[in-house]
């Protein structure tokens, strides 16, 4: 109970006691749930190639909850795929794009290798490096952040084990990424 009646209990005589209410103590703060907010942050330009911001332009409501969906990028871990939004990659040794050390995944489900921080990426997700495609980055769509679950740091993963959808070339939704930015 967050707060408590306290009372005073006196003996007036051999026949009882006597009740007087004092007042009431609070027990302190608690929190009850920490809910995590999926909405678009705010932008920084940086100029650093590995900063890329995830814009959602256009992204559908869920009727029951009267909530956006939410976009994120998916990564390979030990554990499956996981899904984060942080805009803030790096190069592993094996030159492959990653969030926290663990690769990003392009929309054929694999990691993303590039040469070296000389790359470039299209407002679709496409990443070039010294004139060839290594790959278009992928962007999954949460219809319902009620199924996601906190997963270790900004990683998340589904309460159902699904993989959530690809929101490339999904006709409901529209976003861009912005190398040099980050949310």
């Amino acid at each position: 109970f967050p707060e408590m009646l306290l009372s005073r209990i006196e003996s007036k005589s051999p026949a009882g006691t006597s009740r007087t209410e004092i007042g009431s103590v609070n027990t302190g703060v608690y929190m009850q749930e920490l809910k995590p907010l999926f909405t678009q942050g705010s932008l920084k330009s940086t100029d650093q190639p590995t900063d890329i911001a995830l814009i959602e332009n256009q992204v559908p409501m869920n009727a029951e909850t009267n909530e956006k969906a939410a976009l994120f990028y998916p990564v390979q871990t030990a554990d499956g795929i996981r899904y984060s939004k942080s805009s803030t990659f790096s190069l592993n040794e094996n030159n492959q794009l990653t969030i926290n050390g663990r690769p990003i995944l392009s929309t054929d489900r694999q990691p993303i290798t590039v040469d070296n921080e000389n790359f470039t990426v299209s407002e679709n997700g496409t990443v070039t490096t010294n004139g060839r495609t290594a790959g278009q980055i992928d962007v999954r769509m949460a219809e319902d952040v009620r199924n996601l679950k906190r997963d270790g740091n900004d990683l998340y993963s589904t309460a159902d084990g699904n993989d959530l959808p690809s929101a490339a070339g999904n006709n409901q939704v529209a976003y861009s990424l912005k190398q040099g930015v980050s949310e």
